[in-house]
């Protein structure tokens, strides 16, 4: 296995791969343009670039998450953070498929769901799978996601941090508090 860095220059040959898939790195790139030309030279004529990620979490239709909420102060505060180190927590929605077919690729495609954080759970047993895995991931990576951003970028102490993701999970745990987050899909060829 090779572990490399996104945003550092690739080192693969041109061609080399049928597939790249990207997931969950929204926040974490600061030049998507950059990445999606470094993607459409590595795959090979046919090959498919894939990005699976989700917009800024815990949004509420219903008013059951009120603004002062803990959530709310989360993502806000990480968004700060993510704007002060160059990243754009909406890359992957805003402006995608336009930047993708701008660069060469065709057949692109973008699909947006709803998948459910909190509260109600969809009845849709693959949007309910996808509901669980996404809580799961924010409910058990709430520390991880927070630590480097919060202390780095944003100067918070450790003890803030973990005050701070404490009262993230116990939020997140309250059963009438309805949030959702925007799943995106965005799949596109190299041309042959």
């Amino acid at each position: 296995m090779q572990l490399e860095d996104i945003e550092d220059d690739w080192i693969f040959p041109e061609s080399t791969f049928d597939l790249i898939h990207i997931r969950s790195m929204v926040g974490f790139v600061s030049d998507w343009r950059r990445l999606l030309t470094q993607s459409f030279t590595a795959l090979k004529p046919g090959g498919y670039l894939e990005f699976h990620d989700f917009s800024p979490p815990f949004e509420c239709a219903d008013g059951s998450l009120p603004p002062s909420s803990v959530l709310n102060l989360w993502v806000k505060t990480w968004q700060e953070g993510a704007a002060l180190s160059g990243r754009d927590c909406s890359s992957v929605c805003r402006g995608m498929s336009a930047t993708m077919r701008g660069l060469g690729f065709e057949n692109v495609v973008d699909e947006e769901y709803k998948v459910h954080l909190t509260g109600e759970k969809p009845q849709d047993k693959r949007l309910r799978e996808m509901s669980m895995c996404l809580w799961r991931q924010f409910f058990d990576g709430a520390e991880g996601m927070t630590l480097d951003m919060f202390i780095r970028v944003l100067g918070w102490g450790k003890e803030d941090v973990e005050d701070l993701v404490a009262r993230v999970r116990k939020e997140m745990l309250r059963p009438e508090l309805n949030t959702f987050s925007r799943g995106h899909i965005i799949y596109g060829r190299k041309p042959l």
